[in-house]
């Protein structure tokens, strides 16, 4: 009977934590599921600045792990501005700083080239994307792969174990 009432009232102050959340973040698309672990099914995370949408993600789940962490399953994050499209098995989204770091089969889509990687970190605060493993960049008329990708708005780096080759 206590374990009963003490499930119903942790559940009630999840609610109360999330609706108490989503009012702070109105591009936060919501459709609650409970189970053991707390989780969201099909959900939308929007990040504006300066009136404008700077990146969007997409995930098919979201499971709360704990207060400062969202595992994401089934993702896809897309830069407007950049025109990029990526997708992946998983990540973790990190509200109070509103990082994503991205792991698993990650696929990128520019309207010039294609990325490749087991791992990703975006830090919004720098606008910037990063990864200490190993990255496929294919375009058209070139392969360039490497290790620790540094990537801004103007440019990427790789920063080890390049090789390159052009047509």
């Amino acid at each position: 009977m206590n374990r009963m009432i003490l499930i119903v009232i942790s559940f009630l102050l999840f609610i109360i934590i999330l609706a108490v959340y989503s009012l702070q973040y109105k591009d936060i698309n919501i459709n609650l599921v409970y189970s053991e672990s707390p989780y969201m099914d099909e959900i939308r995370i929007k990040h504006r600045k300066d009136g404008s949408v700077k990146w969007s993600v997409d995930a098919k789940k979201a499971v709360f792990t704990n207060s400062n962490e969202i595992t994401l399953k089934d993702l896809k994050i897309s830069f407007p501005e950049k025109e990029l499209i990526l997708t992946s098995d998983s990540g973790m989204y990190i509200p109070t700083n509103q990082s994503i770091k991205i792991e698993g089969n990650i696929k990128a889509l520019t309207k010039n080239f294609f990325i490749n990687a087991s791992t990703l970190s975006w830090d919004p605060q720098k606008s910037e994307l990063s990864s200490d493993k190993k990255i496929q960049i294919v375009g058209n008329e070139f392969y360039i792969e490497g290790d620790e990708l540094t990537a801004s708005a103007d440019k990427a780096r790789l920063n080890s174990n390049v090789r390159a080759i052009f047509k």
